[in-house]
């Protein structure tokens, strides 16, 4: 999955450090159907996470637009060209996710190459779902901290989960935006001298609605009458410091770069890259697995019906 993660998100390796932890902290929980991925994007996190892997041709950087406005907060990855050649499927998915939702037209495009999802809807999530109640056994989101009020999408996970189903929630911790040099050198400080930093943050960290502690959390799950069956914490402020910066800052000009070489040339260069970075990667990764950190800026939740025994 390392491989196939740095493959994909070469020219920002950080991002798929965080990925990486994703896969590690759900190994071992099944996705069984009637499945849905609640803001699932282009699809390729949880078609890796399923064990599936694009040819070594095709990443994130191949369908991108306006990289001029990337330092104003432009989504540069939220476009899709319906002329392109689609991307080959090295090994597919191992699984089959029924349902995959999200409020971006391109990024579904780009789901379908997966061929992970056997449906995708266009649906904005600070919205009731267009789908029937206590359908799904499995579902999946890692963009409830992006939402407007958390709350009602549990409630809306609630309604639509089966009586006996799951569900896995990524979610912040009360720590998470403390790791956002922005939020620590300028946002609390209030000091001019840091305003320079707002180039790498793009307002991310300020998008970030919502942080929370885990009994806070537990706390808003309960007032949807779910309940938790298991929790990890992971992410720790090294990580996250090292993901805040990456590559983020010089990227869009290494995306353009990499774009005007030949597709020989780009595929040797990408090739060289990867096996570079996969020396740092592998044993930050490593540190990852082999400490609980307290202080770590994620969750995943295991939830289910309070009702449900």
């Amino acid at each position: 999955m390392l491989q196939a993660l740095l493959e994909y998100h070469w020219l920002r390796p950080e991002t798929a450090l965080w990925r990486a932890l994703d896969c590690h902290v759900l190994a071992g929980k099944a996705f069984t159907e009637p499945s849905i991925d609640i803001g699932c994007g282009d699809g390729v996190f949880s078609f890796i996470r399923a064990g599936g892997c694009f040819n070594h041709d095709y990443d994130q950087f191949s369908l991108v637009s306006h990289l001029g406005e990337f330092y104003s907060g432009h989504d540069i990855y939220n476009s899709f060209d319906d002329t392109a050649q689609p991307p080959e499927i090295a090994r597919p998915a191992g699984y089959r996710i029924s349902v995959g939702v999200d409020h971006k037209p391109a990024l579904l495009s780009k789901a379908k190459y997966t061929g992970l999802y056997r449906e995708l809807v266009e649906a904005d999530a600070n919205k009731p779902l267009p789908l029937a109640g206590s359908r799904f056994q499995t579902i999946f989101s890692n963009i409830l901290y992006w939402l407007d009020d958390p709350q009602s999408v549990a409630r809306e996970i609630a309604r639509i989960m089966s009586p006996d189903g799951v569900a896995y929630i990524h979610v912040p911790s009360e720590t998470f935006r403390d790791c956002s040099l922005y939020q620590r050198f300028y946002v609390q400080s209030g000091d001019p001298r840091w305003s320079w930093l707002s180039l790498i943050d793009r307002n991310r960290s300020n998008n970030i609605k919502h942080c929370h502690s885990q009994a806070e959390w537990l706390e808003l799950f309960d007032s949807a009458d779910l309940r938790s069956v298991s929790v990890s914490r992971y992410l720790s402020p090294l990580l996250l410091s090292i993901w805040d910066i990456g590559l983020r800052p010089i990227s869009p000009i290494l995306i353009e770069i990499a774009n005007k070489l030949t597709a020989s040339d780009r595929a040797k260069m990408k090739s060289k890259f990867v096996s570079t970075i996969r020396q740092f990667a592998e044993p930050i990764i490593a540190n990852e697995k082999n400490q609980l950190d307290p202080a770590a800026g994620f969750f995943l939740f295991e939830l289910r019906h309070k009702s449900f025994q």
